[in-house]
């Protein structure tokens, strides 16, 4: 997440960016646009404040942010994404309990940071394939790890043929994480399988401890 400017829009984007403007403050997706040909998203916008002059986060680790102060015409504020999370949690569990009640089952939540995301062109559609793999790594080694995906796994996830998409998440707190990557059909979801134990013991070098792998189908597609 990176703060942009109003006046020349100027940013080192990553998946969502802040856009401050004459209407307020924007919240726009931007997760593998360039990749897939596609315009960036806005998600929500905060009109209360009036003109925005400008955004910034906090912890320059943009990943990392979880505040930003807010330049306005008339006062200066900040933000805070926690409480916005937690916010939103209460509207979810509403959803989740009336869901679970009309069809059963249980439900586990949990809470991850998305610290890598793209996009294909063409992107996931509906009938697209989704691996799941879940990993477990110290938290003081998440960065590193972020890093050597970043370098290392995400290229050869994004030459694989089929691919559509890839989320990395991770709960710095736990260590805990789970990657998902989209693809076409079922011959790329075993390509994404051979390539994957391909690079599974150098990523355990890293220290990553893989768990659980499982396999999904896309079966709605709203925003990427």
């Amino acid at each position: 997440m990176r703060g942009v400017a109003a006046v020349n829009g100027g940013s080192d984007f990553a998946d969502v960016s802040l856009v401050a403007h004459a209407g307020g403050l924007s919240v726009v997706d931007v997760t593998g646009r360039d990749n897939a040909g596609l315009p960036p998203t806005p998600l929500a916008t905060l009109t209360s404040l009036g003109p925005v002059l400008s955004v910034d986060v906090i912890d320059p680790a943009g990943s990392q942010s979880r505040r930003a102060v807010v330049v306005s015409a008339t006062q200066l504020c900040t933000i805070d994404f926690k409480d916005a999370l937690e916010a939103s949690e209460a509207v979810a569990a509403e959803s989740r309990a009336e869901a679970v009640s009309m069809i059963g089952g249980d439900v586990t939540v949990e809470t991850f940071e998305q610290v890598v995301g793209e996009v294909g062109n063409p992107p996931p559609a509906k009938g697209c394939l989704v691996r799941f793999v879940s990993f477990e790594t110290d938290p003081a080694r998440v960065d590193e790890n972020v890093a050597y995906f970043r370098a290392e796994v995400l290229p050869a996830i994004k030459e694989s043929p089929g691919f559509r998409a890839v989320r990395n998440l991770i709960n710095r707190t736990t260590g805990r994480g789970l990657t998902a990557i989209i693809v076409s059909d079922t011959d790329a979801l075993t390509a994404a399988e051979v390539s994957f134990e391909a690079r599974r013991e150098k990523g355990e070098v890293h220290g990553i401890r893989f768990g659980e792998i499982t396999h999904r189908e896309v079966v709605l597609v709203d925003k990427l």
